[in-house]
């Protein structure tokens, strides 16, 4: 979950690798969106934006140096020299290819809190639906005493997430308890999430030796191929140090890792019975997103679900998720509604059990209105 403050000193890293070594100009453009991550239309760039509103291009890459995969490796900062942000809120950053008409590439998502508002959170496994066994509950407060906010319960809007997804992510309801200044959700069953269990990891960080949870690395002739050991049935909770789905790029030197490290084919088994579900992997470096090459296949032979997914040298954490077929379209949760009140959740494999032990990241993003904006700010975060 992207979050960096209005006019704060940590700036947004953006980075990708295209793969090949032919240098293309990427531009960019920056959109302001609403909480619910529909287009500002009520805003003028110049409302948000300081510096050049077009002409801006990813002017920072560099080759890849030793690899058997080719490819040029990109990155920006937000803000930077060419452009700075002057409003809170959701914003959505659009690569574009001008070497090939302007082509869409990809779009980044991200947030600019301007920290307005003071946001108190916690979670309990004592829910309002079972006790200690497979569920959180989550309490929010937000004193909003800096706000001019006379109707807060219609002015003041948010979402609260479980490990920075949006495929499960909650829209506040109406707060359970009201007082001067002070909006609180307690024994809100909207709160309530499936606590499932800690996330796989591992690690690759040279083909020549086998790093975590790596059973094998296999050439092909084209393709270095990495086998991870397979997972199986968790029957009970066990605590692991795990990085709730993130990751991090870097080799055995742990130098140049940008444009020193090698793509493989990283093989992901499940020893599972077949079931009647759509299985995906799932972590921050899928973009919280259902597509096809993530999906994983059932190989009746082994016993297995499998997915082959080409991934760069680094660490990894990842769960399995699950789905009736039509819950997802083009790659994400088939959803008519709002971001954030998605009426299909991905389903926990029962591989992987469900406790009230495991140890989620529960966040919050407070959004506000006031009488004469135009458009919805973040004021707050957790």
């Amino acid at each position: 979950m992207p979050v960096i403050k209005l006019h704060g000193n940590e700036p947004l890293n953006i980075s990708f690798d295209d793969l090949s070594h032919t240098y293309r100009r990427f531009s960019y453009t920056i959109t302001h969106l609403e909480a619910d991550f529909t287009p500002s239309d009520g805003l003028f760039t110049g409302d948000y934006l300081d510096g050049f509103e077009s002409g801006l291009t990813i002017d920072d890459n560099a080759q890849s140096i030793n690899t058997l995969q080719d490819y040029t490796h990109y990155k920006l900062q937000i803000p930077n020299d060419k452009c700075r942000l002057t409003m809170s809120g959701n914003y959505r950053l659009d690569i574009k290819d001008d070497n090939n008409g302007g082509k869409p590439m990809a779009s980044v998502f991200f947030m600019v809190d301007e920290a307005a508002v003071n946001v108190r959170l916690s979670a309990t496994a004592n829910t309002d639906i079972d006790i200690r066994r497979n569920h959180q509950q989550v309490e929010l407060a937000v004193d909003y005493t800096t706000l001019r906010a006379p109707d807060a319960r219609r002015q003041l809007k948010g979402y609260v997430l479980q490990n920075g997804r949006w495929d499960n992510a909650r829209l506040l309801p109406d707060a359970t308890r009201v007082s001067m200044g002070l909006l609180e959700w307690v024994h809100c069953r909207d709160l309530i999430f499936e606590a499932g269990n800690e996330y796989h990891k591992f690690e690759i960080l040279d083909i020549h030796r086998n790093s975590m949870n790596v059973e094998n690395n296999v050439w092909d002739g084209e393709m270095w191929h990495t086998i991870l050991w397979p997972d199986y049935k968790r029957p009970s909770y066990v605590y692991d140090e795990t990085a709730k789905g993130s990751f991090y790029i870097r080799n055995t030197d742990n130098t140049e890792n940008d444009i020193t490290s090698e793509y493989v084919m990283v093989h992901f088994l499940l020893q599972s019975p077949a079931l009647p579900y759509r299985l995906f992997v799932n972590g921050t470096w899928t973009n919280d997103r259902f597509l096809p090459e993530y999906e994983m296949t059932y190989d009746n032979e082994k016993g297995m679900y499998e997915a082959v997914i080409p991934l760069k040298y680094g660490y990894y954490s990842y769960q399995y998720l699950m789905f009736n077929d039509g819950d997802i379209v083009d790659g994400d949760v088939n959803d008519d509604e709002q971001a954030g009140t998605n009426n299909v959740e991905p389903m926990i494999p029962p591989t992987e059990g469900s406790f009230h032990e495991t140890r989620n990241t529960y966040n919050a993003l407070i959004y506000y209105r006031g009488n004469t904006d135009r458009a919805d700010r973040l004021v707050g975060t957790y």
